[in-house]
């Protein structure tokens, strides 16, 4: 039994070296540019679903990608008008428009804030 488990293992082995994957290739990530200017570019990321305090049940985290400064920001409710509101409330107001923003809440959402901010 031990020679067969052997020889069936050794044959998998081969079996599995000669076999040509279809699978395609993923590409290497890529590291984000070094930003030049503080807030110029930032990450926009949501903490969701929290025990209500004071009828806010979610948070606004807003990081400046060079020196790791963040606002946290309350908000009931994530919608890309009012999250472009309380970015003009407390981002815009204090450090100007960025160049960038990256977020990794929706694949959509950073194209419909920057509609919303820009109106």
């Amino acid at each position: 039994m031990h020679d067969y488990v052997r020889k069936y293992v050794q044959a998998y082995r081969m079996y599995v070296r000669g076999k040509t994957s279809y699978i395609k290739k993923q590409g290497v990530f890529q590291p984000l540019p070094i930003p030049m200017q503080r807030w110029r570019d930032i990450l926009i990321d949501f903490v969701v679903d929290l025990p209500s305090s004071n009828r806010f049940t979610n948070i606004i985290v807003i990081v400046n990608r060079l020196m790791k400064i963040q606002h946290i920001i309350p908000i009931d409710l994530i919608n890309t008008i009012l999250v472009a509101k309380y970015f003009v409330k407390h981002i815009f107001k204090l450090y100007g428009l960025p160049n960038s923003i990256i977020s990794n809440y929706r694949s959509q959402f950073v194209l419909d804030f920057w509609q919303a901010l820009c109106k």
